[in-house]
């Protein structure tokens, strides 16, 4: 399975904050750290942030911090949280005999269920705890 952009970048912020417990970071930092501009935090944060994994502070030492415990925050609930999709397969033939019950559409599906509960083994702290002296943006 291939990860979106929204997916990785939502990683990436996850394991940056959970590096940092208890610390407000500001968004511009975090891009800072990847090479990449801020608006794609932004937009992956506002998308975490609805769905509870972190907060945001405003103000002039403003910025984002995980809103629960990184024990709690299963990757595979991330990525499904960050996708977007409603299935992994987009059908868009009105005369195909099987649209509805899809035979290739059901397996794939399967699939990538199987994929999001093998990444929900792992948690964001565990993640986070591994090669934490690596010189990478994490």
């Amino acid at each position: 399975m291939l990860l979106n952009k929204r997916s990785q970048y939502s990683l990436w912020l996850l394991v940056y904050l959970a590096r940092r417990p208890g610390q407000t970071i500001a968004i511009e930092n975090i891009a800072k750290a990847h090479g990449l501009s801020s608006t794609h935090f932004v937009k992956v944060s506002q998308n975490l942030s609805r769905h509870g994994y972190i907060q945001g502070f405003r103000g002039k030492s403003g910025g984002i911090a995980l809103a629960m415990d990184s024990r709690d925050i299963r990757l595979g609930d991330v990525v499904r949280d960050s996708e977007y999709t409603q299935g992994t397969i987009s059908c868009n033939r009105s005369d195909c005999a099987t649209r509805f019950d899809c035979p290739l559409k059901q397996q794939i599906d399967a699939a990538h269920m199987a994929f999001l509960a093998a990444l929900n083994q792992y948690t964001l702290a565990a993640i986070a705890a591994q090669n934490e002296n690596l010189a990478c943006a994490y």
